[in-house]
């Protein structure tokens, strides 16, 4: 075998080769998912486009929105991670194949290394190409770090919407209560009636397990010595297995979760009628310390806003109605 079969190859350059076609393959499913999941959120985004609500900054209530402007933000959010998948994708085409042993082509014989790009690039459908320097392609580990750091941006951005899932749907009577998860199994062998959201709190294990994997790429990539990394089965192992698992919480997300959320018109109704978040519209017209104190005066005598503006007859019954629309 070594002789007839192995003659231009050294698992030097054949074993990361193998991983970045591997990796990359998966890298189409991760996408796939991701972008199935973003346009379901898109979809939600547009069933309650016209549903007002009170968006919130630092858990405090800030101004008007809809829910649907809150589902389409998680889309684009998504949709920017699959950007960032794809540009991480560059460093993978890169080939050290034909370098042989520590990337000088000792054995190889001449145009093997891009014979063996061009073939890969045939049996995949992607562009692979020979790296500028072969040498430096065996041992420097750039191709991996950026895989894992994409599974890492997207697992932390999966992880911020799953978070917010969990609180938009708290309570459900002493907490938001804004939205609804769709039950997936009972909540507890104690508490009557109680649904978890474990669904959304299965993508943050799988976050925190891709962000774990992620800092195993990353001890691994700058532990290689001098001419070759011998840690790259490590990096393999964790770069793949978080695509595994993204890959199937996606999915997961969006079958058992995303598609089934409703929301709770009247639990939002209630928010904007009693928010004093909308006092910021005012202004432009009455200024920030004249508004402010109409705040305070709300929240300590613990009225709604307009009740307040109409007490100091600061406006108009038009202008309300013209300025303070949370619309």
């Amino acid at each position: 075998p070594h002789d007839d079969l192995n003659m231009s190859q050294s698992t030097n350059d054949s074993y990361p080769t193998a991983l970045k076609v591997a990796i990359l393959m998966e890298n189409d499913a991760v996408a796939e998912q991701a972008e199935l999941l973003a346009m379901a959120l898109r979809a939600k985004g547009n069933d309650f486009l016209e549903v007002l609500k009170m968006g919130r900054t630092e858990m405090q209530d800030a101004v008007p929105m809809t829910v649907g402007q809150e589902f389409h933000a998680m889309a684009a959010a998504l949709e920017s991670e699959i950007a960032i998948i794809r540009a991480y994708e560059q460093p993978l085409l890169s080939l050290n194949m034909g370098g042989t042993a520590i990337g000088t082509g000792i054995n190889a014989p001449k145009g093997y290394a891009e014979k063996t790009a061009k073939h890969l690039s045939r049996l995949t459908g992607k562009e692979f190409l020979v790296a500028d320097d072969l040498i430096a392609a065996t041992w420097d580990q750039q191709a991996f770090l950026s895989a894992s750091s994409a599974n890492r941006s997207l697992a932390v951005k999966l992880s911020k919407i799953a978070s917010d899932l969990i609180l938009l749907s708290s309570g459900p009577r002493a907490g938001l209560g804004e939205i609804n998860l769709p039950p997936v199994q009972p909540g507890s062998s104690i508490m009557p009636g109680k649904v978890n959201p474990v669904m959304a709190e299965l993508v943050n294990l799988v976050a925190y397990r891709v962000i774990g994997n992620d800092t195993s790429v990353m001890l691994s990539a700058k532990a290689g010595q001098l001419q070759l990394n011998a840690y790259e089965p490590l990096e393999s192992m964790a770069i793949l297995d978080s695509q595994h698992l993204l890959t199937n919480t996606m999915r997961a997300l969006r079958e058992k979760c995303v598609d089934g959320i409703t929301v709770n018109e009247a639990t939002l109704a209630s928010n904007i009628e009693r928010t004093v978040g909308i006092v910021t519209a005012l202004n432009p017209v009455i200024g920030y310390e004249e508004a402010t104190e109409l705040a305070k005066e709300a929240y300590a005598f613990d009225k709604g806003i307009l009740e307040v503006i109409r007490e100091h007859g600061v406006l108009t019954e038009q202008q309300i109605e013209e300025v303070l629309d949370p619309a």
